[in-house]
C-alpha cells in the first residue's frame, strides 16, 4: 500500500512545519508509482532511533507525521516518490494504522502554512503523565506501551521526545516525586491546629504482599478535619507488637510527629497493645492505656461473630463462658469450615442453628446457574409472573454483615424458600435437612432485629467525621451504650424464657460488649469527648446513666477533669519557659499586685466554666470550638484533639480497598515501595495537599 506525507526535503525533523494535508482519498496504488531508490545505504530522512529498550533499532520521520518505528532492513526497503510537493511512500509489509491517520487532516498542517497555538511544555506534560498514571493507578508496563505512547504521539509529535518508554523510569519518576512531597506534607501536619492521631491497621494484599497502613486524622489551620494517608509499609516478619512498633516509629520520625502525638486507632489485636508499650520506650510521652483507642467497627464485628458463631445449638449453657473462650470457639470454627470436606462442612454449619441451616440453603441454589434458574420460577410460581425477582445472598461464612443481609433477604422470600425447599427437598436429602421450620423462621426473625442495630450503626460510624460526626470519638462511648442497652433489654425479655440457641447467643453478644465497655474505662478520651461537645456536656452522662448507674456520672466527670488537668499542666510548663518576670510587673505596687488576676489561674476553670454554661443545639463541634477558641484558648486545644479522632479505623479499610488495584493479583511484581508511594501520592493529590 502506498501513503503520501507533505514532503519538504529540507525539513525532515520530528515536529517540523508540514506544507500539505493528506488524506485516504490520496492513496495511490504501487503500480502508478515511479520508484526513487536512496543511492545511500539509508535515506536521510532515516534516523537512529531512541526506543532501544524494546528492541526497535529504526525509525523513519517525515515532516508533520509520526515517525514509522521499524528495523534497518525495513527501513531500506522503503520506496519514495516526488509528486506535486508530496512524498509519496510505498510501505512493505503491514502498516495498517497509517491508513487510519491519513482519514483526517494532519493536525500540524493546514493549506496556508501557520505556526501552533502554542509549543508543548516538556514539564506540564510529564507531570500530566505522572498524575494519570497515579490518580487512575494505571499500570507501569500500560502507562509506558507503545500504543499508549502512539497515541499521544498522534494528537502531537512533540511527545515523542516525551514520553516515558521504559516502566523503570516510570517508577523512579513516581518514587522521586513522592520523596520531594514529603516535605509538603510534613508541613502541613506542623501546622495542624490539633495533635495528629494515627489509626493503623494490617493487611494482606491480592498479590500477597503484607503491609501495614497509617493514617493520619487532625484539624488543620483551617478548621478543616483531615484524614491523610501517611505510609503503606511492607512488613517484613510476623505481625508482633515489636514489628509493628518499629514500623510506626519510622513513620511517626518520617513525618517530624514525635511531639505532635495524640491518640492511636487500632483494632483489638494483642499485638497492637504491645506495640505502643514499645513504642513508649522511644516516645515516653506515650501512655499506652490512655492513648490506645479501640476500632468501634471491630468491636461490633467481634460481637457480632460471638452471637452467630460463639456456641453450638447443643451448647446453650453460656453463662460461665469466658469472652476468651468465645473468641477461640469462633476460631475453630473458622478453620473447621475452611478445611473440612463438604458432608462435614454442612454438618457444621447445621450445628449453628437456624443462621447455620439458612447459609446451607443459599449455598445450595447459589451453586449452579439451573438451581438459581429454578429459584426465579418458584418465586413466580408463588408471586406471580409479573412479581420482581431476585436471588437469594450467599453469606461470606465468617462474615457477619453478609450473614445479616442473608436473614434479610430470605425473611423477604419466605413463601419461595418454602416452596422451593419443600420440592427440591424430594430429590435431595441435603436441602431437606436444611429446610427451615416456623421455629426456624421466627428465630431467624429475632436474630435480624437482634443484628439491625448493629449493621446500622457500624454502617453509620464508617465516616470520617469531616462535620464532626459520623464517625467522630465522641459517637464511640454513645454507640456501644446503646448496643449494650439493647442487649440488657433481650436478656431481660428472655430471663424467664426456656434455654434456647436464640437466648443463648444474646448472652454471648452482650458479653463481647461488656468487655470493651469495661475497657473504655482506661482510655479518659471517650468520656471526655463526650463532655467537650456542647450539645451533650455532662447532661448526655445524666440521661443515660442516671437511673441505671448514678456513681457513673461523677466517675466521667472526673475523668474529663483528670485529662484536662494535663492539658493545664503542659501548657504551664510550657509557658514557664517561655515567661520572664517582666520590668512592668516588678514596678507594680503592693495594691496593684494583690489585684492582678493570674491569667494561668483564670486558663484552669475554662472546663467549669463551660460545664456550667448550657447545653446548645449543634450540628458541627468543629464549628462551635472555632466560634469559641477565644472564649476557651486551652480547652478548645484539647476539644480540637478529641474530635480529630475518629471512632473506627475505616479509612485504614477503604485504604486497602483502594490499593487492591495497585496490588492485586494481576501485578504480582509490584513492590511495596512503589504502591505506598503510589497510593500516598493519589491521596495527597486526591486532598490537594500537592499539586501537579
Amino acid at each position: 500500500m502506498a501513503a503520501i506525507h507533505p514532503f519538504d526535503s529540507q525539513q525532515v525533523e520530528i515536529g517540523s512545519q508540514a506544507s500539505e494535508t493528506a488524506t485516504a482519498s490520496s492513496l495511490t496504488s504501487r503500480d502508478d508509482l515511479t520508484a526513487i531508490h536512496a543511492q545511500s545505504d539509508l535515506p536521510d530522512y532515516v534516523h537512529k532511533s531512541r526506543w532501544q529498550p524494546f528492541g526497535i533499532d529504526w525509525h523513519i520521520a517525515l515532516s508533520g507525521y509520526q515517525p514509522i518505528r521499524c528495523s534497518k532492513r525495513e527501513a531500506q526497503s522503503h520506496v519514495w516518490t516526488v509528486e506535486n510537493g508530496l512524498a509519496i511512500e510505498t510501505i512493505t509489509g503491514n502498516k495498517r494504522h497509517f491508513l487510519s491517520s491519513l482519514k483526517r487532516p494532519n493536525p500540524f498542517a493546514s493549506n496556508t502554512p501557520t505556526k501552533r497555538h502554542h509549543a508543548l511544555d516538556s514539564k506540564v506534560f510529564r507531570q500530566a503523565l505522572l498524575k494519570w498514571h497515579i490518580l487512575d493507578q494505571v499500570s507501569l508496563r500500560k502507562a509506558t506501551s507503545d500504543a499508549h505512547n502512539d497515541l499521544l504521539s498522534i494528537v502531537n509529535l512533540d511527545t515523542e521526545l516525551l514520553t516515558i518508554t521504559s516502566h523503570s523510569t516510570m517508577r523512579e519518576e513516581v518514587i522521586t516525586l513522592y520523596m520531594t512531597s514529603l516535605g509538603i506534607v510534613k508541613g502541613y501536619l506542623a501546622k495542624a491546629k490539633s495533635k495528629v492521631t494515627l489509626s493503623f491497621d494490617i493487611w494482606t494484599a491480592g498479590n500477597k504482599l503484607p503491609l501495614l497502613g497509617i493514617v493520619a486524622h487532625y484539624i488543620d489551620y483551617n478548621y478543616e478535619l483531615k484524614v491523610v494517608l501517611l505510609a503503606l509499609l511492607e512488613i517484613n516478619g510476623s505481625h508482633s507488637g515489636e514489628n509493628i512498633a518499629a514500623h510506626l516509629l519510622s513513620v511517626i520520625e518520617r513525618f517530624n510527629l514525635c511531639n505532635k502525638l495524640g491518640f492511636f486507632m487500632a483494632d483489638n489485636a494483642s499485638s497492637n497493645d504491645k506495640a505502643l508499650k514499645i513504642l513508649k520506650q522511644s516516645i515516653s510521652t506515650i501512655d499506652p492505656q490512655k492513648h490506645r483507642l479501640r476500632c468501634l467497627g471491630h468491636i461490633i464485628n467481634l460481637t457480632s461473630q460471638a452471637i452467630l458463631l460463639g456456641t453450638d445449638k447443643d451448647c446453650l449453657n453460656v453463662e460461665d463462658k469466658t469472652t476468651d473462650e468465645i473468641d477461640e470457639d469462633v476460631a475453630q470454627f473458622a478453620a473447621l469450615i475452611r478445611t473440612a470436606e463438604e458432608e462435614k462442612r454442612l454438618h457444621y454449619w447445621r450445628s449453628k442453628g437456624p443462621v447455620g441451616k439458612a447459609h446451607n440453603f443459599c449455598v445450595y441454589v447459589s451453586s449452579s446457574t439451573q438451581r438459581e434458574k429454578d429459584f426465579r420460577a418458584a418465586q413466580k410460581t408463588v408471586a406471580g409472573d409479573n412479581s420482581a425477582l431476585y436471588q437469594v445472598v450467599r453469606d461470606g461464612g465468617v462474615r457477619w454483615n453478609s450473614t445479616f443481609a442473608m436473614i434479610e433477604r430470605l425473611i423477604q422470600l419466605r413463601d419461595p424458600v418454602d416452596y422451593y425447599a419443600q420440592r427440591e427437598g424430594r430429590l435431595n436429602s441435603h436441602i431437606k435437612e436444611d429446610t427451615l421450620t416456623s421455629d426456624d423462621w421466627k428465630d431467624l426473625a429475632d436474630f435480624k432485629e437482634l443484628l439491625e442495630p448493629l449493621k446500622f450503626l457500624s454502617t453509620r460510624q464508617q465516616g470520617n467525621a469531616i462535620n464532626g460526626s459520623h464517625g467522630a470519638l465522641w459517637e464511640w462511648l454513645s454507640t456501644l451504650d446503646m448496643c449494650l442497652s439493647a442487649f440488657e433489654e433481650k436478656r431481660t425479655d428472655t430471663e424467664l424464657c426456656e434455654s434456647s440457641f436464640y437466648k443463648a447467643c444474646i448472652t454471648l453478644g452482650w458479653k463481647k460488649l461488656d468487655k470493651y465497655y469495661e475497657l473504655s474505662d482506661y482510655a479518659p478520651a471517650y468520656r471526655a469527648a463526650i463532655a467537650l461537645h456542647p450539645a451533650f456536656k455532662a447532661a448526655w452522662f445524666r440521661k443515660h446513666w442516671l437511673t441505671s448507674h448514678p456513681s457513673w456520672i461523677d466517675k466521667a466527670v472526673a475523668t474529663t477533669r483528670s485529662m484536662w488537668n494535663g492539658y493545664v499542666k503542659e501548657h504551664k510548663r510550657a509557658s514557664k519557659g517561655m515567661r520572664s518576670e517582666s520590668s512592668e510587673s516588678r514596678d507594680l505596687s503592693r495594691f496593684d499586685q494583690y489585684n492582678l488576676i493570674d491569667e494561668e489561674e483564670e486558663k484552669a476553670d475554662e472546663l467549669q466554666r463551660y460545664l456550667d454554661a448550657p447545653i446548645e443545639k449543634v450540628q458541627n463541634p468543629i464549628l462551635w470550638w472555632q466560634a469559641h477558641e477565644a472564649q476557651y484558648p486551652l480547652l478548645s486545644e484539647m476539644a480540637f484533639d478529641l474530635l480529630a479522632a475518629p471512632a473506627m479505623s475505616a479509612e485504614c479499610e477503604r485504604v486497602f480497598s483502594r490499593g487492591g488495584r495497585v496490588l492485586g493479583h494481576d501485578r504480582p511484581r509490584t513492590h511495596g515501595d512503589l504502591a505506598e508511594a503510589t497510593e500516598c501520592l493519589r491521596a495527597w493529590i486526591i486532598l490537594g495537599l500537592i499539586q501537579l
